[in-house]
């Protein structure tokens, strides 16, 4: 069991507690009484929502229950009785609770392999104690995954994990599947860096640390990789954790990108995997202040409800940016950071100091972005990132932030053009050159092309320049985005700031202005998606600014729609 002399350090003792006030909450879901994470129902319908419902949770507190935790979770052989009594209803085909069997593309398949990678990190309380015939009926359950068929993208992973721990456990599986599903992802997605991509485009975002690189050190510990995989597949995670570091500022902030902040600040896990498995991941002390700071930041009285359980929404219950696939336990993939409770006691992530925190700008080239480093703000520069599932939302805003403007439409400066009577994403663009301060891109709003230019200016903001290179002229709005809030101090000596707009058209873009509920004013006065717009005509170019602060964290967190 971890120390008291390092538990009591305070960024150990901000991430133990609040892992711990996680999966404490959740043993009634592991016994099955699991209503109020089937609120906001996904398309998959009620009954993959109730498996869900099961599987995630479990991934929050199987760390947690193993023999290689290093803290404690009161009553814990109480969810571990209450995992095996409902995962042996859930996959026995005559119980009312049983799981049903597999599909093609069918979200279960996902939850399939969480459930199996539990019964592996938590052998000693989930899988040991079941009888050789318990064990064959939930192997016969897992093992329905055969021959279905999933999503080209990141989702080939999760039959291969299925797969690999019936395979470790001495169950026959057809390895040519297994295997397939592996080499997609490892020969065909890798980029550069360690970054995989999720499909065949330049789709990198978060699912590197949430799916990509933990899913990969899962199927290395099932005994799936060969010797040259697996330690090329270390090698990658290591790379990938070494330039993900960069993405967070002195605080623990980093810019999200894609669906709720809660869902995706998980991309952790990708890290606790590498830490837990003692690879030799730098800065292991930067990593436990960054963790710290992603544990405080997410407030648990912010993300979770009355109830204690997480919130699915984008900060707390603001729920319309989820996918059509998402249910309210989704936001439990945000449990998997519980693996950090398995890092060794004795591991530099708990003991090391870190060193100071530089700003600056970071090209992760030849990776399609940027980091705009300044204290108490990280901002990505989208210099390509793209998304195969997700054209026209979500992915192509020109920049993403930890503090402001995170994924709506009209924020973190998105560009839009006018195609006829309907505003569309600009989302076709190319890196063309990167410089010590600045980067261009190129690309295409309908039938005109466009250059992008990014600078870092004296005072650390990001100026952006949309020049038009020749066609017809072109409508294009800028999103923006303003927050206020007040001078608040923070425990651990972080203290809120009083916020500002942070868009500054420079030239061409009108005036900044707050727009009706047509998705350009998301909230309120104070806190706002406003746009500016312009009509470029050949030759001619327009230039904003995005600056400011974030305004107290707490009413970042009220605004958006947490309790």
């Amino acid at each position: 069991m971890i120390s008291e002399t390092i538990l009591n350090k305070p960024r150990t003792e901000t991430i133990a507690n609040w892992l711990r006030g996680i999966a404490a909450p959740l043993l009634p879901p592991l016994k099955g009484d699991n209503a109020p994470l089937l609120a906001h129902p996904s398309e998959y319908g009620a009954l993959s929502d109730r498996i869900e419902a099961f599987s995630r949770p479990l991934l929050a507190v199987a760390p947690w229950l193993s023999d290689r935790a290093i803290a404690k979770l009161p009553k814990a052989s109480s969810y571990a009785a209450a995992a095996r009594a409902t995962l042996l209803r859930g996959t026995d085909p005559a119980d009312p609770d049983y799981f049903g069997p597999m599909q093609d593309k069918y979200q279960p398949i996902c939850e399939q392999s969480a459930i199996a990678w539990c019964l592996h990190n938590a052998r000693n309380v989930l899988w040991e104690p079941l009888s050789q015939g318990e064990k064959d009926q939930v192997a016969a359950w897992l093992a329905d995954v055969e021959g279905h068929e999933v999503s080209d993208t990141n989702w080939h992973l999760f039959p291969a994990v299925t797969l690999a721990f019936l395979r470790k456990e001495g169950y026959p599986v057809d390895e040519t599947e297994m295997n397939d599903h592996i080499r997609r992802v490892y020969e065909d997605f890798i980029g550069e860096c360690g970054w995989y991509k999720d499909g065949d485009e330049p789709a990198y975002d978060t699912y590197n640390g949430n799916q990509m690189q933990p899913y990969m050190q899962m199927l290395d510990e099932l005994g799936a990789l060969s010797d040259e995989w697996s330690e090329e597949a270390r090698r990658r995670v290591v790379d990938w954790a070494n330039s993900l570091l960069y993405f967070f500022d002195e605080e623990g902030v980093a810019p999200f990108w894609g669906r709720s902040v809660v869902y995706r600040a998980n991309y952790l896990d990708g890290v606790a995997m590498a830490f837990r498995r003692g690879l030799p991941v730098a800065k292991a002390g930067d990593w436990r202040r960054a963790v710290e700071g992603v544990c405080r930041y997410f407030d648990l009285d912010a993300i979770q409800g009355a109830d204690g359980y997480l919130l699915s929404g984008f900060l707390g219950k603001k729920e319309d940016v989820l996918d059509w696939y998402s249910c309210r336990a989704s936001a439990y993939w945000l449990g998997r950071n519980c693996h950090f409770i398995q890092i060794p006691e004795d591991s530099a992530f708990w003991t090391e100091e870190p060193s100071e925190w530089k700003p600056g700008l970071v090209h992760l080239d030849p990776l399609p972005m940027a980091l705009n480093r300044n204290p108490r703000h990280v901002v990505l520069w989208n210099l390509g990132i793209t998304h195969h599932a997700y054209a026209d939302s979500k992915y192509h805003n020109l920049f993403f932030s930890g503090r402001f403007g995170q994924i709506y439409d009209s924020g973190a400066a998105a560009l839009s053009f006018l195609n006829g009577r309907e505003w569309k994403r600009f989302n076709s663009w190319n890196p063309v050159n990167m410089g010590a301060h600045s980067a261009t891109v190129m690309g295409h709003a309908g039938e005109i092309e466009l250059q992008i230019r990014f600078e870092r200016t004296t005072d650390g903001d990001n100026l952006v320049e949309i020049t038009h290179m020749g066609g017809a002229p072109v409508n294009l709005r800028l999103g923006g985005f303003a927050v206020s809030g007040n001078i608040k101090p923070i425990d651990n000596g972080l203290e809120g700031v009083e916020g500002q707009s942070i868009l500054k058209p420079i030239s061409g873009f009108q005036s900044m202005e707050t727009q009706g509920n047509d998705g350009t004013h998301l909230w309120a006065p104070e806190f706002s998606y406003p746009v500016s717009d312009v009509m470029l005509t050949a030759g001619k170019s327009a230039s904003a600014i995005i600056a400011g602060y974030p305004g107290d964290w707490a009413e970042v967190l009220k605004l958006h729609g947490g309790e």
